[in-house]
């Protein structure tokens, strides 16, 4: 009768080669996945972030664009009321201006037309619009001229003597005299967070004001 025996270091070799993996292993395996996955994250995120200050900054930028695009439309084409004999700017003042308009309006009829920026806060406010007695519309929000004590309009003006005057608000008597109307509006473009502010400016010249 043969007898078939298996050396020691046969046996110690098999056993060798079957070896799984060890905890130490495995746990360095999880650590450098968890870091990997953190940091993925964290790029998703910031790049989330990025994408939505993106957008909402550029939907701000296009909003005060706009709103600028039109006080500078209807204030430079404001007309004469023929029947109350108004002028085209009826009110001068630092956050609201009224003129006779016929902006937009199908018949052509000559209405007062008031633009207000209107603070919301002792940080920010909205510029609105009201046309005749119909109600008041905003045009832009998260404008921060109360803020930074910056006006929305100034004028400049002829005085009885004939000088340049410029001012943030004209009395009744002298509104006929104005030349140019500068509007100014300081928008936040990122509400919510670290102010990034848009800065435009632009000067308008009535052009049916009368002129002495």
């Amino acid at each position: 009768m043969t007898t078939v025996r298996r050396s020691r270091g046969a046996a110690s070799g098999s056993r060798r080669g079957q070896r799984g993996v060890s905890l130490v292993e495995l746990l360095v395996a999880m650590t450098i996945m968890t870091v990997l996955s953190t940091m993925i994250i964290m790029v998703w995120m910031s790049l989330q972030g990025s994408y939505a200050y993106s957008v909402k900054s550029a939907d701000a930028r296009g909003t005060a664009r706009d709103t600028m695009a039109r006080m500078r439309r209807e204030i430079r084409d404001a007309m004469t009321q023929p029947s109350t004999g108004l002028g085209p700017i009826v009110t001068a003042e630092n956050n609201h201006v009224q003129i006779m308009s016929a902006f937009n309006d199908t018949g052509g009829n000559v209405q007062a037309v008031d633009y207000w920026y209107r603070a919301t806060s002792s940080t920010t406010g909205n510029i609105t619009r009201k046309r005749g007695t119909g109600a008041e519309t905003i045009l832009a929000k998260n404008i921060v001229n109360v803020q930074n004590s910056t006006p929305l309009f100034r004028y400049s003006y002829l005085d009885t003597a004939g000088n340049v005057v410029v001012a943030t608000s004209v009395g009744a008597g002298d509104v006929p005299r104005i030349l140019t109307v500068e509007v100014h509006i300081l928008a936040d473009v990122n509400p919510g967070h670290a102010p990034a502010y848009m800065d435009l400016i632009s000067t308008v010249q009535p052009r049916n004001q009368r002129q002495f």
